[in-house]
């Protein structure tokens, strides 16, 4: 029996309602980038055939007023017939420069935030010199502070 697993979404085809001036037996158009799916498509090498399910979305459109249509790889298959394997990990639909670019930002923000914790250690460090410092120039001899 075929359990739930993650909805894996083709990179660069899409489909896209008619117009609501074209002919009733349009239905929509579906648009490919060749290369962005050419390259998606790759990962299926070896399998005679792929299934895309249409699929509508649960929430309606604020602008049209209509549910978004999608598609997904559609990997349910009955017992007896062979499986679509999906890749192990889902395909990011994001350009190698840009998953670099989002990879130098993190970077980027991870080492911001080492920053900031070695600045905010250096002024509770400062804070408790100074604080011990008080205590001392009021009588005390500091040995009963805990920080």
């Amino acid at each position: 029996m075929e359990t739930k697993k993650d909805k894996i979404f083709p990179r660069g085809i899409f489909f896209n309602r008619k117009h609501e001036k074209q002919p009733d037996f349009v239905k929509g158009s579906i648009v490919i980038k060749v290369s962005e799916f050419g390259e998606w498509l790759k990962q299926y090498t070896g399998q005679e055939s792929i299934k895309l399910a249409l699929l509508e979305s649960r929430n309606t459109d604020q602008v049209t007023g209509k549910k978004k249509l999608y598609l997904e790889l559609d990997t349910y298959v009955k017992d007896n017939e062979h499986k679509v394997n999906p890749p192990e990990t889902p395909p990011s639909s994001l350009s190698p420069e840009e998953m670099a670019l989002i990879k130098s930002h993190r970077e980027g923000a991870e080492e911001q935030q080492n920053k900031a914790k070695a600045e905010y250690q250096g002024v509770e460090d400062q804070v408790e010199v100074q604080a011990e410092e008080r205590y001392k120039n009021m009588g005390g001899d500091g040995s009963e502070m805990e920080f």
